[in-house]
């Protein structure tokens, strides 16, 4: 066993030159190979009972996570049920040399086992957890500003509202924007789009508020107020934060208008009925000479 322990140095040596060349399969393979002889060496020079069959069952998990083709995985665990099954059958003929260390040997292998076991199974969590979490980023987010898009109002927000809060539902449209966009380009108009997602953000942030990007050049604001003032107070300091973004390379200096409704004890089912109000308040506010704050108490 000590010699073939120089193998086993030399191929995970080996697998690790392989993994950082991104040679994936090439390193997979060497380990895996490296794991199955040993257990089979080990069973051979000191007996079945000595627990060598237990880290073979190491190997499908490793195998699993390896290969994404179902042939391939019923393949390699057929493979490594009947190696398990054939040093069972032949276990007679592994007596071991070594005999008095059996039981020693049978405690740590099982207990090295269940280590890796236990580790590998947190890791496979945490990752799959990571993969749900960056799904649902990639299915909530806009891409272009990283606010909440419109799905992810209408699915997490609306269905949430509470009748026993009192609520500001507003929509914020920058002025101008065609403008900005014909006169300097789309890329100098994701640049201002940024720029007042932002603002808008950063300020939503310190109230716990929820922006979203709706569509365009529009944002729909919810948030928590105790009267009509209040919603006008804290939109207005949402307009005053946009009004200090500024491209000074194209002189540009985004302003938004914001059209919303304060309601008392709101219902989920009556949302397009409030935006529709928010949305006459912004039309108004675009007509009356715009960057100004247009609030309705329902």
């Amino acid at each position: 066993m000590a010699i073939f322990n120089i193998y086993s140095i030399t191929s995970y040596f080996v697998a690790i030159c392989f993994y950082l060349k991104d040679k994936i399969t090439a390193a997979f393979f060497v380990a895996f190979a490296e794991i199955f002889l040993h257990q089979i060496m080990g069973s051979y020079y000191l007996g079945f009972e000595s627990g060598f069959s237990t880290i073979m069952m190491c190997l499908f998990f490793l195998q699993f996570t390896f290969f994404s083709k179902w042939l391939y995985r019923i393949s390699v665990s057929l493979f490594l049920l009947f190696s398990i099954y054939g040093l069972y059958y032949f276990r007679h003929y592994l007596v071991g040399e070594y005999s008095n260390s059996q039981d020693l040997f049978f405690y740590i292998n099982t207990f090295s086992s269940s280590v890796f076991m236990l580790i590998y199974g947190g890791l496979a969590t945490v990752t799959s957890n990571k993969k749900l979490s960056d799904l649902t980023y990639l299915v909530y987010r806009d891409f272009l500003t990283g606010l909440f898009n419109r799905k992810y109002f209408e699915e997490k927000i609306i269905p949430n509202f509470n009748k026993d809060e009192s609520l500001l539902i507003a929509i914020c449209d920058i002025d101008n924007f065609k403008r900005i966009n014909d006169t300097y380009g789309h890329d100098i108009g994701d640049i201002v789009l940024k720029s007042v997602a932002s603002a808008i953000h950063y300020e939503m942030l310190g109230l716990n508020g929820v922006v979203a990007r709706w569509g365009g050049e529009e944002f729909v604001v919810k948030l928590n107020v105790k009267n009509n003032q209040e919603a006008e107070y804290y939109m207005n300091v949402v307009k005053n934060s946009v009004s200090k973004q500024e491209l000074k390379k194209y002189n540009i200096k985004p302003t938004i208008t914001i059209g919303g409704i304060f309601i008392k004890n709101p219902c989920k089912d009556s949302f397009e009925h409030y935006f529709k109000i928010a949305d006459q308040e912004l039309y108004f506010g675009k007509k009356s000479g715009k960057n100004c704050v247009n609030i309705q108490a329902s």
